[in-house]
């Protein structure tokens, strides 16, 4: 990766359109159970190596040069596995109107993946990204997806980075916690309603789980799961003020079913969300 060979096959980019429906039974089977979706778009640029992808149960084929759009709520592949080829694919997540968290993930069948952050020192670049934000969370997408001006747009961002990532490099996700994870954070805060799993939210900032973890909890001087639950009961207290019954607050604040819920008021506050309401009218 020192080098980033793989830019000698990206002379041109072009749009993922080619489906492989001869999908293997048990990569089909795989998907089934590994499969995840978004409140934001994601896009990724297979850099290295032919490899399929699922999306919505079928087999994207993607090879060096070829885009991905993944707009919200679209149902993919949720990692790698021994199913996907081996492959370097560079992944956009535009997580708020702010903020895209931009990643180069290395991935071969018989070891881990390997995770790069990558940042960038030219305002130009960062401030194209920012307008990219804008572009996705600000109005539905296009069908298909990089249609029109906004495809035209993300084309030549999307060459506009390539051509500077040698010059600006990668940094070391060792020193990188402390920019992506007040983004993460912000993620969180507005979609508690996903799943919120630890491997995603690892995946979108660039990092390993454990490498995740570690970073969250250096910074945060709390664990991602206990950061998480503590912004639900926030969110579910604040429900319950305003006159929201227990079972909408709970399931409106990402918690899976009644009974979890009120455990977990409990536990932190003591007493069962009914009680603690009529404690907060007195």
């Amino acid at each position: 990766m020192a080098n980033l060979m793989w830019q000698e096959n990206l002379s041109a980019l072009r749009w993922s359109v080619r489906l492989n429906r001869a999908v293997p039974k048990a990569y089909r089977e795989w998907m089934r159970g590994n499969s995840h979706s978004h409140s934001f778009t994601e896009v990724v640029v297979c850099l290295a190596g032919d490899h399929l992808y699922g999306v919505n149960g079928d087999g994207r084929n993607l090879s060096p040069g070829e885009v991905l759009i993944i707009p919200p709520g679209v149902r993919h592949d949720s990692g790698y596995s021994a199913h996907h080829s081996a492959c370097t694919d560079l992944w956009f997540h535009f997580l708020t109107p702010a903020h895209v968290s931009v990643n180069i993930i290395e991935h071969s069948p018989s070891s881990r993946l390997v995770f790069r952050h990558v940042c960038f020192a030219e305002p130009a670049i960062n401030q194209d990204l920012q307008r990219a934000c804008v572009l996705f969370s600000s109005a539905p997408l296009p069908d298909p997806p990089h249609a029109g001006k906004v495809g035209s747009f993300l084309l030549f961002l999307l060459q506009e980075i390539l051509e500077n990532l040698t010059v600006y490099g990668l940094r070391d996700q060792r020193t990188s916690g402390n920019v992506v994870i007040p983004h993460i954070k912000e993620y969180i805060t507005h979609n508690l309603g996903e799943r919120l799993k630890l491997s995603d939210l690892a995946r979108v900032a660039g990092f390993s789980p454990f490498h995740f973890h570690r970073e969250f909890r250096r910074i945060e001087s709390t664990t991602p799961r206990n950061f998480i639950e503590t912004e639900r009961l926030k969110n579910a207290c604040d429900l319950l003020q305003r006159g929201r019954s227990v079972t909408s607050a709970a399931f409106d604040s990402g918690f899976t079913t009644c009974p979890q819920f009120n455990r977990t008021f409990k536990k932190h506050f003591g007493v069962a969300p009914v009680a603690w309401l009529k404690g907060r009218s007195l």
